[in-house]
């Protein structure tokens, strides 16, 4: 199980002797389930003993020792595949049938150690040094619980008693050195360390697994000092670096996980699970070009995993290449067809690129696998706008406020289908919940003005001017300059000369020919947007002041520029067609 000089309870280091006692003590009907179970133990199926070692308890015919054996067993294979909750209860239904068992108690503490709970784990060890007092192992396991805590002197004196009853066990000797480098005594540290030889790996292991366990319950300082000695106890080893950058990433350290990923990916250049989760350090730093490279890779060492594709497609989808999204996610739910995320996200990228029944189709289909989330009935809504079938997008808006009655952007939806329907009065009181529920997005506040003044409603100049005192910080920005046009401080030209982004910076000695296309593509991206938005906010500016000749004119720049999945887009081709002119 860990770092014992008793009998040994992990699987995979029990001894087969040990096994072949246990199998006369059995009554002759459990004999065939025990000997399996030794079969598949020696062959590492793990699974196997767990299902041997179930039938034999389930079918309540071993005694009182021989149903606590086979408990213990079936705890110590649940322990080896992670299951440390079900590992936990086996070792105890051991402890209720035989209330001295040393090795249920070993077995119990050290699942509670790796779960992070020292506390109950000093209990368990406590009982076994009162049952056998020359225990090693347990002043050993104890001592580790009370690192965990941060007990450094009780630790150890504890490593001191193991080592006085067992000389030779190394797993206190590496334990001790620990503690005396928390100590600032880095001389009694090294002089621990030299103990430690080739057995390094299995505690290694073993603080990997608390690690991992530590990761789960988001303890993540618990978890990089687990990961941080199971390295210092084999530095040459991927994993460990694998795992502790997994940790960084998780607490949003970043710079720390890549140097840990890249550390195991030199050690194994040819694990793709590690170009995986560096990709994800990537992103966490805004670096997509270079998570998607790592994505990419991923992908070329292992093409059917499902995740790689999945998180690549979605950077495609973030920087607006919606064809290769729809390829990654179309991979996804080739390979697993029940992913309900795959058909969601394609179905934004089915829609954002103009397809919209195949986006209905897509959403369709998450609704008969998962028919829980309020956005995708606005996303599908989104689609039936697109197709101006706008009762069937009110339909959808009703759906969504069923499963969530305060979701902002349902009455964003709701909104934009009565502007579009020329419903301004009604699209004006959506719109109104709208801002009061996300007072942070500028764009509820502008289309609520504009569905006010259409509606001819007096508030909606005050109305704009106490937003903007209260919500925009700098109206010498875009989409700062959007209200100042409105309010009559600046001209349409200025506004729309604010709306052209600053142009990236290409000539980065270190930047790859990639990278500088993802820039120039991201600058082009977020260019289209704002204007697509400017010249809409330009003709409604100049319909509201009864300019119409200038409407149809910019009402078309706005199509031009082919952002097609914008409010702003749809409701422009809309106005058109109203005005009598076909939308692009």
């Amino acid at each position: 199980m860990g770092p014992r000089t008793r009998k040994p309870v992990k699987l995979m280091v029990v001894c087969v002797i040990a096994l072949v006692h246990l199998i006369p003590a059995a009554s002759v009907w459990g004999e065939t389930f025990f000997q399996q179970a030794a079969n598949a133990q020696k062959t590492g199926d793990i699974h196997a003993v767990i299902r041997l070692y179930t039938q034999a308890v389930e079918h309540d015919q071993l005694g009182p020792s021989d149903l606590c054996t086979a408990y213990k067993k079936r705890g110590e294979a649940f322990n080896n595949t992670g299951a440390y909750a079900d590992a936990y209860s086996d070792y105890t239904r051991a402890i209720k049938l035989d209330p001295d068992d040393i090795d249920a108690y070993h077995g119990r503490g050290e699942v509670l150690w790796i779960m992070g709970e020292s506390d109950d784990a000093i209990i368990d060890f406590h009982r076994i040094i009162a049952l056998d007092s020359k225990d090693a192992a347990a002043y050993n396991m104890r001592g580790m619980a009370w690192m965990d805590k941060g007990a450094v002197d009780s630790a150890i004196a504890d490593f001191n008693q193991a080592l006085k009853l067992d000389k030779k066990l190394v797993f206190a000797h590496a334990n001790r050195s620990f503690a005396w480098s928390v100590k600032g005594q880095h001389a009694k540290a090294a002089a621990d360390f030299k103990h430690i030889g080739k057995r390094a790996s299995k505690l290694a292991g073993l603080y990997q697994k608390h690690g991992f366990a530590m990761l789960g319950k988001r303890q993540y300082d618990r978890a990089i000092t687990a990961f941080s000695r199971s390295i210092t106890l084999t530095p040459n080893h991927y994993y460990g670096f694998r795992s502790r950058g997994l940790a960084w990433t998780d607490k949003g350290q970043y710079d720390k996980a890549l140097a840990d990923f890249n550390q195991a990916i030199k050690f194994r250049p040819d694990d793709a699970y590690a170009f995986r989760c560096r990709s994800v350090a990537w992103s966490g730093k805004g670096k997509s070009y270079k998570a998607f490279v790592d994505l990419t890779r991923s992908i070329q060492l292992n093409p059917n995993r499902v995740m790689p594709h999945y998180l690549r497609g979605n950077i495609s989808l973030d920087r607006g290449d919606n064809d290769s999204a729809i390829a990654d996610y179309s991979r996804v739910i080739k390979i697993k067809e029940s992913w309900v995320m795959a058909y969601y996200d394609r179905g934004i990228a089915w829609e954002r690129s103009g397809y919209y029944d195949k986006a209905i189709d897509d959403y369709n289909r998450v609704v008969e696998l998962s028919a829980d989330d309020a956005q995708l009935y606005v996303n599908r809504g989104v689609a039936w706008k697109a197709k101006q079938e706008y009762d069937k997008a009110l339909d959808d808006c009703v759906l969504a406020l069923a499963k969530h009655s305060e979701f902002s952007a349902v009455f964003d939806l709701r909104g934009a289908v009565h502007f579009e329907r020329e419903k301004f009065a009604e699209a004006a009181v959506a719109l109104d919940r709208y801002v009061a529920l996300a007072p942070e997005r500028p764009a509820g506040a502008l289309w609520r003005y504009i569905a006010r003044t259409r509606a001819g409603q007096a508030q909606a100049g005050k109305e704009l001017a106490g937003y903007v005192s209260k919500h925009v910080k700098d109206k010498s920005i875009w989409p700062g300059t959007v209200f100042e046009m409105f309010a009559g401080r600046i001209e349409p030209a200025q506004c729309l000369k604010s709306a052209e982004p600053a142009k990236p910076d290409l000539s980065g000695a270190k930047l790859t020919r990639g990278e500088k296309v993802w820039r120039q593509a991201a600058y082009e991206k977020l260019r289209g947007e704002q204007l697509c938005k400017t010249y809409f906010y330009m003709a409604q500016y100049e319909l509201i002041a009864g300019r119409t000749d200038k409407v149809r004119q910019l009402l078309q720049k706005c199509l031009a520029t082919n952002r097609i999945r914008l409010d702003e887009y749809t409701a422009a081709k809309a106005e058109l067609k109203r005005m009598g002119t076909k939308g692009k």
